[in-house]
């Protein structure tokens, strides 16, 4: 039998790797749905994501930016004008 991944660990399409130290679309829709009151189970539903990718993915962005909290990195991304 062949090993075939779990449909939730493949990389959806339109997650590119970070080629620079910029916040991809992916992570912006994370922090955007989250900054709206949404939690990271409502995230990963309405984004067919595993909780595991939405959480990874936030941290990722969190390194990016320098933040120490989810709350933190949206603030920054507010400052930046990426989120409203």
């Amino acid at each position: 039998m062949k090993y075939l991944p779990r449909p939730s660990t493949i990389r959806k399409v339109g997650y590119k790797r970070r080629k620079n130290n910029e916040v991809n679309s992916s992570e912006v829709a994370i922090f955007t749905l989250l900054s709206e009151g949404m939690n990271i189970k409502e995230i990963s539903h309405k984004l067919d994501v595993s909780y595991f990718i939405v959480t990874k993915r936030m941290r990722s962005a969190e390194k990016v930016l320098g933040a120490k909290s989810s709350y933190e990195a949206i603030i920054k991304l507010e400052r930046k004008g990426i989120l409203k």
